[in-house]
């Protein structure tokens, strides 16, 4: 009894480390129909696996069956003595008897075990518990086989679901990069026709011809620029080339830009105010400067219905250069702040987009700068862009108190 007791360990801890190796049920269950044969005297043995779809068994490994029973399918319901039966009617009448032992792990029943042999008994003594033993583990190990490939194919699954989510999240993001450059050509090019207007009534004056062309050529060339930021976002390289620039210099170029539109709004009586604070050179992207003060210059110009001051200054500190636009128009309640940079959030109603803000704001982070605003209801907006000075170009605090 003792040396029996023993191969039963010994076999079941083999055949463990087998199952516990494999990877596909199928393996598991070949195993299984092959220990049945070489530890538990069976003559032949093949496994029934319940199907996912229909609830009925089919024929999954065998060891020693002929061919001829392969395309067995069963109800799972005649586990047992009935099984037995059709199992030796299945194989021809070549076996005297068939034993079956269900393989369940947990409340999941996956199978069921056949042992097939000639004569008409032989799993007898410590073979029975070492069948049943041998049955529990394949089952475990099923489970956990199935447990596995479930796991893979929901992480597939979720793997699929990312991608398509991330190619969505990427068609919108160039939806609203395009309506952000649209916006952005939009104030770029509406000086376009003024200037052109005053070239046509101002042929005779060379030096106004010269000027106003100038402008025109500016105009073209932050245009261009600007469509040229679509084109780099379609293909998926945000890494625009960036160049050391003079913030004086852009705020400069972008008021002339937007004089034309401002002598249109004369009616208001808007006095702009120009303070510069030295040279202020910091690397980031000039057009995407020049389109940003746009948005900024409009946007005050809008909020000043009855008139006010712009006021455009410069300036550096602190390792940082800084642009900031104040206007004493309307003002904004917080509510309209928490949401400010938010795409699409407008409080212009049709006229609005709802994305210049917003592309300022994910410019100056491109830039690896920060964004302030003060505002109050009636009490105007201040808005302050800041941008790390250039390293080689940063003034000495002694220079800054001066």
């Amino acid at each position: 009894m003792e040396f029996a007791n023993d191969e039963v360990i010994s076999t079941c801890v083999r055949f463990s480390r087998m199952v516990s190796e494999a990877r596909e049920p199928e393996a598991i269950l070949e195993m299984l129909a092959r220990a049945a044969v070489e530890h538990l005297g069976a003559d032949a043995a093949l496994v029934l696996r319940v199907m996912e779809q229909g609830g009925g068994m089919q024929l999954a490994a065998t060891h020693g069956v002929p061919e001829g029973t392969r395309e067995l399918r069963l109800a799972a319901e005649t586990i047992g003595q009935e099984l037995e039966g059709q199992m030796v009617e299945a194989c021809g009448r070549r076996f005297a008897r068939a034993r079956t032992v269900p393989l369940v792990s947990g409340r999941n029943l996956y199978g069921a075990l056949v042992m097939l042999f000639v004569e008409e008994e032989r799993l007898e003594g410590f073979r029975v518990g070492l069948a049943r033993g041998l049955a529990d583990l394949g089952a475990v190990a099923l489970d956990q086989a199935f447990h596995r490939v479930t796991l893979e194919r929901t992480l597939a699954e979720v793997r699929a679901s990312r991608e398509l989510m991330a190619r969505t999240e990427r068609l919108r993001a160039l939806g609203e990069m395009s309506a952000g450059v649209a916006h952005d050509l939009r104030n770029i090019f509406s000086p376009l026709a003024l200037q052109l207007d005053l070239l046509r009534r101002r042929t005779e004056d060379t030096k106004t011809v010269l000027r106003v062309a100038d402008a025109l050529e500016r105009v073209v060339k932050r245009g261009v620029e600007t469509v040229e930021r679509l084109r780099l976002f379609g293909h998926q390289s945000m890494k625009a080339e960036v160049a050391v620039s003079d913030l004086d210099v852009l705020v400069d170029e972008t008021l002339a830009l937007c004089r034309p539109r401002l002598t249109q709004c004369q009616e208001r009586r808007i006095l702009l105010v120009r303070e510069h604070g030295g040279p202020v050179r910091v690397r980031v992207r000039s057009v995407e400067v020049v389109t940003s003060l746009m948005n900024l210059v409009f946007n005050a110009v809008e909020a000043m219905p009855e008139g006010g001051t712009l006021t455009v200054r410069t300036g550096s500190g602190d390792g940082e250069g800084w642009l900031r636009v104040s206007d004493t128009g309307v003002g904004m309640s917080r509510e309209v702040k928490e949401h400010l940079f938010e795409p699409f959030f407008t409080t212009k109603g049709e006229a609005g987009t709802g994305l210049g803000l917003s592309m300022v704001d994910a410019f100056v982070k491109r830039s690896g700068g920060a964004i302030d605003v003060v505002s109050e209801p009636g009490r105007g907006a201040t808005f302050t862009l800041r941008f790390p000075l250039e390293r080689q170009e940063q003034p000495s605090s002694q220079a800054v108190l001066q």
